[in-house]
């Protein structure tokens, strides 16, 4: 298995958690909301990989009025690799209006070759984001918590398993 999405996470301008789904042994799992004994560490190790990564985030995407020239313009919004967390390979996206989208991918050592394919990813993922914010109840900034969105995250998330975890 080459390449496999163990969570995706939604985080928003203030670094609030919008969306936590983990993704094991093609189970997804709401991070947020679905806490049980047996699976709170597991769920809380996604929580730390995603908060880890918001440092590196903030370090390569600076938010307007920093005085700091950003290292990513309007065009390009995925920050690509971010940071290593133990198997994983953590990678980033943050929309103009600062909506990050963090991916842990498990990756065989030395393929690498997610980048394009997460750029995509992350795309679609945006692409998703930006449509539920078109429903009139949904509160910009709120957690996620649609049904059809989530299912539709899983959608994107077994396609690019199973275009990816084949050698």
């Amino acid at each position: 298995e080459k390449m496999h999405i163990g969570c995706v996470g939604l985080v928003g301008k203030e670094n609030d958690p919008l969306l936590l789904r983990v993704y094991k042994d093609s189970l997804a799992v709401d991070g947020l909301t679905n806490w049980t004994s047996e699976n709170d560490e597991g769920i809380l190790r996604y929580h730390y990989i995603i908060y880890c990564s918001l440092d590196m985030v903030e370090e390569r995407h600076k938010q307007p009025g920093q005085n700091v020239v950003p290292t990513t313009t309007k065009v390009s919004m995925y920050l690509g690799y971010l940071c290593p967390f133990e198997e994983f390979h953590v990678y980033g996206y943050v929309s103009n209006t600062h909506i990050k989208i963090i991916v842990a991918v498990e990756e065989q050592v030395g393929t690498g070759t997610a980048q394009p394919e997460l750029q995509k990813f992350c795309k679609e993922v945006h692409q998703l984001y930006a449509n539920q914010l078109q429903n009139p109840f949904v509160a910009i900034g709120q957690r996620v918590t649609s049904q059809k969105f989530q299912e539709e995250l899983d959608k994107l998330v077994k396609g690019f398993n199973a275009r990816n975890s084949s050698a």
